[in-house]
């Protein structure tokens, strides 16, 4: 049996510290160089995303000036089309009104012309 004041480092062979001071200290040395690695890549991967972000941001600034854009054309279409149909609409009513004056004007000149085609025919 073991004894209860034995280290339980010395009576197990696997839990027995198996690195020397200078495999230490390679172990801190790569340590060091994997923190450094990592932060570089991290820096480079927020960099990426900053990028990707700025990116993003141009393109949604692009389409929506596209869109403004877009949109003041098709204002600016309807009020054209607008503007020209309500001068059709003025232009109809014009001639509306000269086809009614021309057709009292045929009238009574009509009435004039067969009162006169009558009196000769007495």
């Amino acid at each position: 049996m073991a004894s209860l004041d034995a280290s339980p480092l010395a009576t197990n062979p696997v839990l027995k510290k198996t690195k020397s001071g200078k495999a230490k200290k390679v172990d801190e040395r790569a340590d060091r160089r994997a923190a450094v690695a990592f932060a570089k890549e991290e820096h480079k991967r927020k960099q990426r995303r900053e990028r990707k972000e700025i990116a993003a941001a141009k393109l949604r600034d692009r389409r929506k000036a596209a869109m403004e854009k877009a949109d003041a054309a098709l204002e600016n279409a309807r009020r054209e089309h607008e503007e020209k149909s309500a001068k059709i609409e003025k232009d109809r009513k014009a001639i509306k009104r000269r086809r009614e004056m021309e057709q009292a004007r045929w009238q009574k000149v009509k009435r004039l012309l067969e009162e006169k085609l009558r009196k000769a025919s007495l």
